[in-house]
């Protein structure tokens, strides 16, 4: 009871509490428990079974688990039995024959079930023996069966390198086993690394000590032999300075200017000499070496470098100096049909005396049978003309007879390429070789000839191209539709003819293209002798390609057909139907890209003729 801020419990009777406690521990029965007596329930004999399995279990699998790892891991493995080596020689030239030996032994005690060993050897090193012959010759592979504790045997390799020298070479031995207590495979790799510092071929090159520009020069590089086994496909290849001319070898190199020599085999002790001879030009002095290298060439003709040697010798620069410039340029070069070349030869006497009877000689010479120079319209500088060498001497400037020390002079002659190139038998190259002559410095006589570096100008095709807009052809059918002359409102076609041609030298990607005026409407109605004609829509160029063009077909055409609807502003006035036209190619002998352009075309049509006269916009 509560009254005011004091809160009255009411105390309950013995017989209240009773009667709650049997409510709560009375069984179903209505009786008491004895509470005096806790007894423990016994668990089931199922769940103690199941729980005990459980523990075993899972420790069975966790020892099993552990064994493999330790198993799998090296920590139980039985030792294993094969021991492996290689001996390797110290010395190893490159194309001498070498031996190599792979031991194996059973160190272990149990037997090897079964043994096999693959070899891996790099593609430049040739095999001349092996034993014992293996099972497998293409693999390189050998079966060797089983292999009880205590036991070894070995395989002997003897073969030799083409390598590089120097370089290092790796020979390899894979060994796949079975113990016989084992039921898995394992494997060990035995590796020998060679070391390649020298090889079986020597090279020497000698020359003189000092030459003169212009006097002939000879140079002999030797190769030699001093291995036991034949030297094949051996290469002897020389760099010449700048400014050197080789006018003969031997043996000649099997292709023209070429500066390298193939030997299909050298015999054991045997020398192969090559002899070059040549010439300085008069720009070249003070010290020029020729280097040669011997290679050794694989199945690919790759090199692979063996020996090297050089010869130097002190050019002594003449009194005479001069230089042969051709369109600006003292190097090769290309030029276009119908090109001016224009010639410069600058010369000075640089020394202290004089010379007397000078001459120059410029001899132009080619591949062909007709000139490819227009002799006719050739400004030769006050030389004259002899079967293609154009000479000055003593005649033509009187300076010549007596070139006094300081005097120096130019001559310019220009030398245009023939236009048509169609002509038979036209020379691809024009080569300049220019020399001097004379006869005397200051007291010492006899006739001393002095060469340049010959210039080559390789002449680019007759690439030609052509187009025009018509209504009708040449044979009169009309080929456009609509009012002629074009009115203000209504629809005219026209077709646009494009044509190429090309004589001299086959032409790769020929590409001719142009863009469309934006009031000129695209057809779809083409044709192409050769090649394909193409439109793009977004940016409204027509191209026309041909991916080959060979000299076999002399000229090709391609058309397309335009539509215009003339506006008003139009009228009184040609309508423009193409932009410029772009042509170009690619001349597969020089590798210079060649072109043109044509101006734009309107509906002028001055080679229609019947059409001709009536394209301007009527209203």
């Amino acid at each position: 009871m509560r009254k005011g801020n004091t809160v009255t419990m009411k105390r309950k009777t013995d017989s209240e509490i009773k009667a709650e406690l049997r409510s709560i521990y009375a069984g179903h029965d209505g009786e008491m428990p004895d509470l005096t007596k806790l007894d423990q329930r016994k668990g089931s004999r199922l769940t103690r079974f199941l729980v005990r399995s459980i523990l075993f279990l899972v420790v069975v699998s966790g020892l099993a688990w552990g064994g493999f790892i330790v198993w799998s891991r090296g920590g139980v493995l039985p030792s294993r039995p094969l021991t492996t080596s290689v001996d390797v020689p110290n010395d190893v030239k490159a194309g001498e024959e070498a031996f190599y030996t792979f031991r194996y032994e059973n160190t272990g005690n149990a037997p090897v079930a079964s043994l096999q060993m693959k070899l891996t050897i790099p593609p430049d090193f040739t095999a001349t023996s092996e034993i014992p012959a293996p099972t497998d010759a293409t693999a390189q592979t050998w079966t060797l069966g089983s292999l009880s504790n205590g036991s070894d045997g070995a395989i002997r390799i003897g073969g030799y390198f083409r390598s590089e020298v120097p370089s290092s070479q790796t020979i390899q031995a894979l060994y796949t086993y079975k113990p016989a207590n084992f039921s898995s495979d394992f494997q060990d790799i035995s590796t020998a690394k060679v070391a390649i510092a020298a090889s079986t071929l020597s090279l020497t090159a000698t020359g003189p000590d000092k030459a003169l520009p212009g006097d002939d020069v000879t140079y002999v590089v030797n190769v030699q032999n001093s291995g036991l086994l034949p030297a094949t496909k051996v290469l002897v290849g020389a760099t010449l300075p700048e400014g050197f001319t080789m006018t003969h070898a031997d043996p000649a190199p099997a292709e023209p200017n070429a500066t390298s020599w193939t030997f299909d085999a050298i015999a054991p002790a045997e020398l192969k000499a090559v002899t070059i001879v040549g010439k300085f030009s008069s720009s070249v002095s003070g010290t020029q070496a020729v280097k040669a290298r011997a290679s050794f060439l694989n199945s690919d003709n790759v090199e692979f470098k063996q020996a090297e040697a050089g010869a130097a010798s002190e050019v002594i620069g003449g009194a005479i100096s001069f230089h042969l410039i051709v369109n600006g340029s003292a190097s090769d070069q290309t030029a276009n049909p119908g090109d001016p070349l224009r010639v410069s030869i600058d010369y000075a006497n640089n020394g202290n005396e004089t010379i007397k009877n000078l001459s120059f000689s410029l001899a132009l010479s080619g591949d062909g049978t007709a000139p490819t120079v227009d002799w006719a319209k050739a400004d030769l500088g006050g030389g004259t003309n002899d079967g293609g060498t154009i000479t000055w001497n003593a005649t033509a400037r009187k300076e010549f007879a007596e070139f006094s020390p300081s005097a120096n002079g130019t001559i310019d002659l220009t030398l245009p390429i023939v236009s048509d190139l169609r002509v038979p038998g036209l020379s691809s190259v024009i080569t300049l070789a220019l020399s001097a002559s004379l006869e005397q410095i200051g007291s010492i006589s006899g006739a001393h000839v002095i060469s340049a570096t010959p210039m080559s100008v390789r002449i680019n095709s007759d690439f030609r191209s052509s187009a025009h807009a018509e209504y009708f052809t040449a044979d009169s059918i009309p080929v456009g539709t609509g009012p002629l002359p074009p009115k203000v409102g209504e629809v005219t076609t026209y077709r646009i003819v494009w044509r190429v041609a090309n004589s001299f030298h086959p032409l790769e990607n020929v590409r001719m293209t142009t863009n469309l005026p934006p009031k000129v409407a695209w057809t779809e109605k083409t044709h192409a002798d050769v090649g394909t004609v193409t439109f793009d829509q977004t940016t409204r160029v027509v191209t026309w390609l041909i991916d080959k063009f060979p000299t076999s077909l002399p000229g090709a055409e391609a058309t397309f057909d335009v539509a215009v609807t003339p506006e008003e502003k139009d009228a009184g006035s040609f309508y423009k139907l193409t932009n410029a036209i772009a042509v170009e190619g690619t001349d597969t002998f020089t590798k210079d890209q060649v072109s043109n352009g044509i101006d734009i075309l309107t509906t002028e049509l001055p080679e229609d003729k019947l059409a001709a006269g009536k394209g301007v916009v009527a209203k």
